[in-house]
């Protein structure tokens, strides 16, 4: 967040590791497996991706605003990413109660694990989610508290870290 008031401005910035990708035209994937944890799409994990996994990312960050926490967790890299190719997507009733049909609707889209039946970018930005004007009801002080928490500099930074050392050898 761009401050502590409460219309602050969020900003999304962990791009580091990001790459323009040309394999649209060509049909060739990537497969270097990077990225954080809580937002890698199922097929980076499996070695083999193209751009469609940036909408699971960008639904991640969508989940996230919603409610406060990631979609899918654990104590350890190793139980995330396990998670994030098996575990059931969920709304639980008592944190989504305020949340609209039309948000959860479009997380289940875009969390999709089959990459041939995720929603694409530009058919997620038509979607009734955007098009209609939201009176999401729930707590914002709980939210930014659990994202605050979230967030995990400290891990972040040994996770990186770890990336560099890889990298350099």
């Amino acid at each position: 967040m761009a401050d502590s008031s409460e219309k602050s401005e969020a900003k999304l910035i962990d791009f580091g590791l990001s790459k323009r990708y040309a394999g649209q035209e060509t049909g060739s994937k990537m497969t270097t497996v990077v990225g954080t944890p809580y937002y890698v799409a199922p097929e980076v994990l499996s070695g083999k991706y193209g751009r469609e996994c940036d909408v699971w990312s960008l639904g991640v960050i969508l989940y996230v605003f919603l409610c406060g926490y990631p979609p899918f967790e654990g104590d350890s890299n190793t139980l995330i990413c396990k998670n994030i190719m098996h575990a059931e997507l969920k709304f639980d009733p008592k944190e989504w109660a305020g949340v609209s049909q039309e948000a959860k609707e479009l997380l289940k889209m875009m969390l999709e694990r089959n990459v041939e039946k995720r929603i694409t970018a530009v058919d997620a930005l038509s979607h009734a989610f955007f098009k209609k004007k939201h009176n999401e009801q729930f707590d914002k002080g709980k939210i930014l508290k659990r994202m605050r928490e979230y967030r995990a500099p400290l891990q972040l930074q040994q996770e990186t870290l770890k990336l560099i050392a890889q990298t350099l050898y």
